[in-house]
């Protein structure tokens, strides 16, 4: 009854933000009433629409950006249901995100793939979230709600932007309050039980239009997408809320204050995962309730888990014409609690082994820019910018192993001196002599880690001639970070298997590590150059250098934890066109580059001592193509696609990872393609009525830099459409909708983890009769969501 009470209460508040702006609407009733440019009763201006953007910190067209950008306004946003970062992958050219859970998210971009998760650690795509920057593991689960554009930049960002990034930013820009008043509600109903209301409201406050306001909200909840056998309940469950408020004062001409603060609450299951393979065999695993089949969306979980989260942040920018120049100051707060109870990665009916991170979050920044006016021979744009961040994580273990298993013979052979060789079960002495090894295990791997960050930038462009221009930029960032933390808990071949007499936390076994420091300091140049040999056509080449800091993960061992992971570097080459044609009906932007990183991070799971080791390789390039083209058919009809061609490989790994070289960097799928189509027909009496539809595919890759089958992904052929009727004053709007009408099964995490439920002979020994090519192969997978459809109602006002 809660999370039903959670939308109710923000479908109150839509109505009441709706009953305060009708009277405001009623006072402009006559002018609406006449048609105006843009209505469904005017005539229409066929020609692409011209997207203004802020990817070099001033306001600029697209398609004059020497930039490989993406700019997605609300309005597309709106019609595509784009309402989460999963959305957002069907519009970007070789974005991907993988997920091990709501608090492990990675986003990708021309081979940066973010595998850290430690607190401290940085994303390889950075996103901001109106000039905010949101820095941990789990900033990716959030709502998009109440959007003015998304600008998506590809390749690495290290002058302009507050956080260095090897793969990309993203740059969300939610709208600002205006003076008109202007405010939309829409209920939503879909199938598992679907309900979501949003809505946003904005106005002058006062007479003199000094003072402005907006209010928008967001709310959420379905009854899950998977169903769990062994506890009789839907997983995968949704139950969240989201608010965000801003005033805006406008003093003088030359001055103005933007207050915003946001809230968001989710209160949801963990995630749903489906073993796949053989029934186990193992003793332990023997009727329990496992159910071998093909329904991807049934599952033998032994828990849901649960998810709670709560952040909320503030933010104040002042900007000021002073002299000849913007001078802008961007203060923000942010903090995050998130509860999250272990998850099971097996998708067993018994415990083998689960994974709980709940995380603490604190974070300031400040930034001082400076913006020269626009239209001069001269440009630039200068700053100075500081991070602090407080980020702690307590990950919680829960393991069983079974004597039977290979799992149970490597836990009795690290633990206990009468196992021996033996390699297919524990021998029955040491199962009688400890029986605490294959108890049920937990391991408590606690770090807390500060992030001080200070840099300086400075970007110029200069106009050598009237069509050619050049731009040259550079960043010094100086990145200083702490950790601190412990492991403690029971024995266990994986996750604590160090006892260190008098320097351990808890009873059985682990280790400390006090105060870890390491600062860096990186310098990351830019320098373009773009031709107009045309006034709709630009044509660009840029080198640039970007910078991922380093960073201390503490869940190997004392040793392993105090040697820091290096930084990441990366230099981009890369050479672009942007070009419009057919009287503005066409438009077709082409990006070719190549990347070529150092130090690449990434993680893998240690085939000796069984460790998760987060380390650099040596050295990884990619190459690719990216392709974006839209077309205007006729008046309503447009078609647009984008391409992307990525090639690379990586090499120089540690010894221990035992991978090739040549193996590709994670979430680098060889082959992106979205096609997507809109069409509006104006009907008689003046109501539009629309369809939109979309299409993906992404060619077979690896989830992470791992050759295992179970981190393969790809997409078939992934369908989104919905059809919307508008009336003629343009009030209401009714759509339905659907997404992944094919309703495909798309691997955004894997493990494998057979050695828990499986011999040894049975998964790893092709020499055995035991031998089984399913436990061979087993893998237990997270999906995205299956195929959803509803309807909305949407009133604006």
């Amino acid at each position: 009854m809660r999370s039903y009470r959670s939308v109710a209460a923000l479908a109150g508040m839509g109505a009441l933000a709706w009953s305060l702006a009708l009277p405001l609407a009623a006072a402009q009733a006559q002018e609406t009433a006449n048609p105006q440019e843009g209505s469904a009763g005017a005539d229409r201006a066929v020609g692409l629409e011209e997207i203004v953007v802020t990817a070099q910190r001033r306001a600029g067209k697209l398609q004059d950006t020497p930039i490989a950008v993406t700019a997605l306004t609300g309005a597309t946003m709106e019609r595509a249901r784009v309402q989460n970062f999963g959305d957002l992958v069907t519009k970007i050219p070789g974005f991907s995100i993988n997920s091990l859970s709501r608090s492990r998210t990675n986003p990708a971009l021309r081979g940066g793939s973010s595998s850290l998760s430690a607190p401290g650690a940085d994303n390889a795509v950075a996103l901001f979230v109106d000039d905010i920057y949101y820095g941990s593991a789990g900033d990716f689960e959030v709502d998009l709600f109440d959007i003015e554009r998304v600008e998506v930049l590809r390749g690495p960002q290290g002058t302009l932007f507050g956080r260095n990034s090897t793969g990309g930013s993203i740059a969300v820009v939610t709208r600002d309050p205006k003076a008109a008043p202007e405010g939309s509600v829409e209920v939503s109903a879909g199938n598992y039980d679907l309900i979501q209301a949003r809505g946003f409201v904005t106005s002058a406050l006062d007479d003199s239009e000094h003072w402005l306001g907006s209010l928008a909200f967001t709310g959420t909840n379905q009854a899950g997408t998977s169903f769990n056998r062994t506890v009789g309940r839907a997983v995968d469950t949704t139950n969240r809320m989201s608010l965000r408020g801003k005033i805006k004062w406008v003093g003088r001409d030359d001055l103005t204050v933007l207050i915003s603060g946001d809230y968001s609450r989710k209160s949801e299951t963990n995630e749903a995962r489906d073993f796949l393979g053989a029934p186990p065999s193992a003793a332990g695993l023997r009727a329990v309730g496992y159910v071998p089949d093909r329904q991807r969306r049934l599952v033998d979980q032994f828990d849901n888990g649960s998810f709670d989260s709560t952040s909320w942040g503030g933010s104040v920018k002042v900007e000021a014409e002073v002299g000849a120049g913007t001078l802008s100051s961007i203060s923000g707060y942010r903090r995050a609690r998130i509860n999250q109870t272990p998850t099971d990665l097996l998708g067993l009916p018994v415990l083998t082994v689960s994974v709980g991170e709940p995380r603490k979050l604190d974070q300031f920044t400040q930034e001082l820019r400076w913006i020269s006016p626009s239209g001069e021979r001269l440009t630039y744009v200068g700053g100075l910018y500081f991070l602090y961040q407080k980020d702690r994580r307590d990950e919680q273990f829960r393991t069983r192993y079974d004597p039977t298993t290979f799992a149970g013979a490597l836990q009795a052979a690290t633990f206990c001196p009468l196992q021996g060789d033996e390699l297919n079960f524990a021998v029955p002495g040491c199962v009688a002599s400890r029986p605490d090894l294959f108890d049920p295990n937990s391991v408590n791997t606690f770090q807390s880690s500060k992030v001080y960050s200070y840099a300086a930038y400075l970007q110029g462009t200069y106009e050598l001639i009237d069509t050619v221009r050049l731009t040259a930029g550079a960043r010094v960032t100086r990145d200083r970070k702490t950790a601190r933390g412990f492991t403690r808990g029971d024995l266990d071949f994986i996750f604590n298997p160090v006892a260190v007499p008098g320097g351990f936390e808890g009873t059985a076994g682990g280790y400390r590590v006090g105060r870890l420091s390491k600062s860096w300091t990186a310098f990351t140049p830019k320098i373009t150059i773009d031709w107009k040999p045309r006034e709709e056509w630009l044509v660009y080449a840029t080198v640039s250098k970007g910078y991922r800091s380093g960073a201390f993960q503490l869940e190997a061992d004392a040793t392993t934890a105090a040697v820091p992971i290096e930084p990441e570097y990366v230099w981009n080459y890369e050479a672009g066109l942007k070009s419009r044609f057919l009287d503005n009906r066409a438009q077709l932007n082409l990006a070719f580059f190549q990347a070529n990183y150092r130090n690449l991070q990434f993680s893998f799971t240690d085939g000796t001592t069984g460790d998760l080791v987060v380390s650099n390789a040596g050295k990884a390039r990619v190459r690719g193509v990216e392709a974006e083209a839209v077309l205007i058919v006729a008046d309503g009809l447009t078609l647009s696609a984008n391409y992307s061609y990525q090639v690379g490989h990586v090499r120089g790994f540690p010894v221990q990872a035992e991978i090739p070289d040549g193996q590709a960097p994670g979430q680098t799928p060889r082959h992106s393609l979205n096609l997507s189509a809109s069409y509006a027909h104006e009907l008689p009496g003046g109501g539009e009525l629309s369809l939109a539809g979309d299409f993906q595919y992404k060619s077979k890759y690896q989830l992470e830099i791992n050759p295992d089958p179970a981190f393969t992904s790809r997409v078939k052929g992934l369908v989104n459409g919905s059809i919307s009727y508008r009336t003629a004053n343009e009030k209401w709007q009714f759509t339905i909708w659907g997404k992944n009408l094919t309703d495909e099964n798309i691997v955004t995490y894997g493990q494998d983890f057979r050695f828990l439920a499986y011999s040894f002979d049975e998964a790893y020994n092709p020499d055995s009769p035991r031998y089984n090519v399913a436990a061979a192969t087993a893998n237990m997978p997270r999906y995205a969501p299956p195929r959803t459809y509803g309807a909305t109602v949407r009133l604006n006002f």
